[in-house]
């Protein structure tokens, strides 16, 4: 029972930490934290070749052929679709990664501490490689995943 009052008693006196659009807030106690706003969806295609991409809490589809991206911010979902990509992307903890196109590269890393994306590779041959920040060189095996032949859903 003392357990129990001395937790519910921090609870009430330690401030609390929110996610707030890429980054922890720290708020008093009794503050309620800011909502994050519901952002659309974030197309990316042809004209972003080579570029760097803001991607903050946002979920993103690479609909492009033959480029190379880089996404920073901490993506809320990643799907590409276009052929011959290669997306080098900072991803949130758990954030779906869907790659189903021939010739797709991605190398993701994590923003913040938490489970790793769900990697779904929809075809055979396909490659996503973890990176413990952006910049460096990408692993030496593939992340494993499941590979759906069932086509595009």
């Amino acid at each position: 029972m003392a357990l129990a009052r001395a937790l519910l008693v921090a609870a009430l006196l330690l401030p609390a930490q929110a996610w707030a659009g890429g980054a922890y807030l720290v708020l008093p106690p009794g503050v309620v934290p800011p909502p994050v706003p519901d952002l659309p969806v974030l197309l990316v295609g042809p004209e972003a070749a080579g570029q760097e991409i803001g991607c903050s809490n946002r979920d993103v589809v690479v609909r492009a052929d033959g480029i190379d991206v880089t996404l920073r911010g901490g993506c809320r979902s990643l799907r590409v679709e276009g052929g011959r990509v290669t997306v080098t992307a900072e991803l949130l903890p758990g954030a779906p990664l869907r790659v189903g196109s021939a010739g797709v590269v991605v190398n993701y890393a994590l923003v913040g501490f938490g489970p790793p994306p769900v990697v779904r590779l929809t075809r055979a041959g396909l490659h996503a490689s973890h990176l413990e920040r952006l910049g460096e060189t990408t692993l030496s095996l593939p992340v494993p995943s499941a590979v759906d032949n069932t086509g595009p859903r």
